[in-house]
């Protein structure tokens, strides 16, 4: 079996053997060595074009604002859904000046690829959702936010983010490349490279909680259980693994586990009707008729066209024969 460039790069990524440039535009789908000099050959044009402009710039704080605003007005309007360093080499290089360019991670790498060639020391600032470039100068991180058209040295939160190395960005760019995939139903793909981010970030929780998601779509609900399990463990308040993981567990019949995994949902978001439904369809499951028409209720409360929760309490208090809550229900929907 032959071996492709893809394995090959993040093998040698991994021990140190190759940039993260080359392996940037590996994992955006180029498989030979011909055509990533070619997207080489692109981003020397990039670099080109910025020094020409900017030769008598000193100090990296001049230079990382000047390549910001380089990008930016070559092209103004920055944000798409393109993740893949490659699409967004070809996106910038685009003669329409109206073309789009990429996401936050397409865009943080772009900048990232070319800051590093002109000598700035850049690091990557990233949350669970989204990831943004940093660098210190004189003592203090400078964030860029590459989404933003005004977005170099912002203040920026530092809740929920953490500063990482750049090789961040591959493991970012493989659990983003297989959100493309599944959301294309093509789950088997999806879980390969969320296995690929987490073999090179052991400790990425949204990388464990998408494998669940995906491996959920296949029927694999024990190894679902499994990645939410680690998702929290890294992130004890990640209310999404939590969610998915009641949702996992009612699928197995773990309708406690399922209650339990709700109940910190609730405790994380009060007013996140889903999740109040969904705690009902467990206790219903348990037999607690009186406590799922109670979730049930509260779902609509938080949300009145909560169309599941409206069909299950107007099921289940039919189900239980209950004709003093069939009339209360008709005066409490129609309130």
């Amino acid at each position: 079996m032959t071996t492709s460039l893809e394995d090959i790069t993040l093998e040698e990524f991994k021990a140190g053997n190759a940039s993260v440039e080359k392996t940037l535009l590996v994992v955006s789908g180029l498989s030979t060595e011909d055509a990533v000099e070619q997207y080489v050959a692109k981003l020397d044009k990039l670099e080109k074009n910025f020094k020409r402009n900017n030769s008598m710039k000193k100090g990296n704080y001049a230079l990382a604002k000047a390549l910001f605003d380089y990008l930016g007005e070559t092209k103004y309007d920055r944000y798409n859904l393109d993740c893949l360093l490659a699409n967004v080499i070809d996106n910038q290089l685009s003669e329409d000046s109206n073309q789009t360019v990429g996401d936050c991670v397409g865009l943080t790498s772009l900048y990232t690829v070319l800051g590093q060639r002109i000598g700035l020391d850049l690091s990557v600032f990233k949350s669970m959702k989204h990831i943004l470039n940093c660098m210190t100068e004189n003592h203090k991180e400078i964030f860029i936010e590459n989404i933003q058209r005004f977005g170099f040295d912002i203040v920026y939160p530092k809740n929920d983010f953490k500063k990482e190395k750049l090789s961040a960005l591959v493991a970012v760019t493989l659990n983003s490349r297989g959100l493309d995939k599944y959301n294309n139903a093509q789950y088997q793909g999806a879980i390969r490279d969320y296995d690929r981010a987490i073999e090179l970030n052991p400790d990425y929780e949204t990388a464990f909680n998408n494998r669940g998601i995906a491996k959920e779509k296949m029927g694999e609900y024990a190894g679902a259980i499994e990645d939410y399990d680690k998702a929290i463990e890294l992130e004890p308040n990640y209310t999404a693994a939590f969610h998915n993981r009641g949702g996992a567990n009612n699928q197995v019949g773990d309708y406690a586990g399922a209650i339990r995994d709700y109940d910190r949902v609730i405790e994380l978001r009060p007013h996140f009707e889903v999740a109040f439904n969904n705690r009902g369809v467990a206790k219903e499951k348990m037999g607690e008729y009186a406590r799922a028409i109670e979730d049930y209720r509260k779902a609509i409360d938080l949300k009145p066209n909560c169309v599941h929760a409206i069909k299950n309490l107007e099921r289940l208090i039919r189900k239980t024969n209950a004709l003093d809550e069939i009339i209360s229900l008709q005066a409490y929907l129609v309130e």
